[in-house]
């Protein structure tokens, strides 16, 4: 019987962190309005350099879906992209002129489309939570109207940060290049508080349930309780990540290049789990309630416990990234050759291989029977639909 695979040391100011996040209860949502002018727009029709980017319908229905629309970012002259960002109920999609285009998940019309920041600027991540967009600088943040595209605010960070955002309430917590843990005050737009690491942060930081967790590119680990910058782990692994951490509610998940997974509690000092490999592993991880898959070097595409780090089962002949999971089976992308692959998830037997070319971005929401949506680099965006 088929089993179903469910979803994929500086410090500031602790007590004026603590409350300064007390205002998050009384203060009005609402923030003053800024910045540029949002354009609303049809779904555009075809432009020549897309023309030739053609559907292989019977790829994607090896795969379980058939296409819904297909749809056209604004991309600006000579722009590609630059982000993708899924939400529940449209794309987000960010080219290299740093346009925003929020299409519309169920129609697949431009909603809204507007430009941010400068062309010379250095844009490192996005975010879609609530009603707001965040689109992140090195050095300031946007805030966006998610429903029209206005630009609410715009506040300075305090250091240069080198990663996306990730959204804890009324706190944004960054990674930066000087190795500081920023934990951002939405509300106020100053520094809530600052956690330094050794080496730079280029992997965003992951949700740990309520905290925050992050890595070094030299290994050393922490997870933050985000309201106060007050650490409930710390701990190091031996080299950077290969990929972004993931995490659930009680643990963070790291592949690393020093040729391990590692599995680190919200509260503690020492790993729970390591499984090394046999070389360093520069594949993203994905955790699927009930497992944590990770393509992993001779092993290819593997399926361990995240609670153990038991290998359930290994497949040399598939790897990439798993995006979701499909009448059971798990879809998994390898953007280095286009291959996209439909295993079976108690096996990891492969079902069907197909290549995607042109696919930059592949992404499923929910990640269990959910739509799959593809983004090209020229801003081309395509949802799927469960056949």
């Amino acid at each position: 019987m088929r089993r179903r695979v469910l979803r994929c040391s500086d410090r500031t100011g602790p007590r004026a962190a603590a409350a300064a996040i007390t205002v998050w209860a009384l203060a009005a949502v609402g923030l003053p309005g800024c910045g540029a002018t949002p354009t609303a727009t049809r779904p555009a029709p075809a432009p020549a350099r897309h023309a030739a980017a053609g559907v292989d319908h019977d790829a994607y229905a090896a795969l379980g879906f058939r296409l819904a629309w297909r749809g056209y970012a604004v991309m600006g002259r000579g722009g590609t992209l630059l982000h993708a960002t899924l939400a529940e109920d449209g794309v987000l999609v960010h080219s290299t002129n740093h346009i925003l285009t929020y299409m519309d998940l169920a129609t697949g019309a431009n909603r809204w489309s507007t430009t941010v920041g400068s062309p010379i600027d250095t844009f490192v991540g996005d975010a879609v939570v609530d009603d707001r967009v965040y689109a992140a600088s090195d050095n300031e943040l946007f805030l966006l109207d998610r429903a029209t595209g206005a630009v609410r605010d715009r506040q300075r960070l305090a250091v240069v940060v080198s990663t996306a955002p990730r959204i804890f309430g009324p706190v944004a917590v960054f990674g930066s290049g000087s190795g500081e843990v920023l934990g951002h005050n939405l509300l106020t737009g100053f520094k809530l508080w600052g956690y330094r690491l050794s080496g730079r942060i280029t992997a965003r930081p992951a949700a740990v349930g309520e905290f925050a967790g992050v890595v070094s590119q030299t290994g050393d680990t922490i997870i933050i309780d985000p309201q106060t910058g007050s650490a409930t782990m710390r701990s190091r692994v031996f080299a950077g990540p290969g990929g972004d951490p993931v995490a659930d509610e009680g643990a963070m998940f790291i592949a690393s290049l020093d040729q391990s997974v590692y599995a680190f509690p919200a509260r503690g000092s020492s790993w729970l789990w390591r499984v090394r490999t046999e070389a360093p592993v520069t594949a993203q991880p994905t955790l699927l309630d009930g497992a944590l898959y990770v393509d992993l070097p001779s092993r290819g595409l593997t399926a361990l416990d995240p609670a153990t780090g038991d290998v359930r089962w290994a497949n040399p002949d598939a790897g990439g990234t798993v995006v979701g999971v499909r009448g059971g089976d798990l879809i998994a992308h390898r953007a280095s050759d286009g291959a996209a692959f439909r295993l079976d998830a108690d096996t990891g037997d492969v079902i069907e291989r197909v290549s995607l070319p042109g696919a930059a971005v592949v992404m499923m929401r929910p990640a269990v029977d959910g739509d799959l949506v593809v983004v090209s680099p020229a801003g081309v965006v395509d949802r799927f639909i469960p056949r």
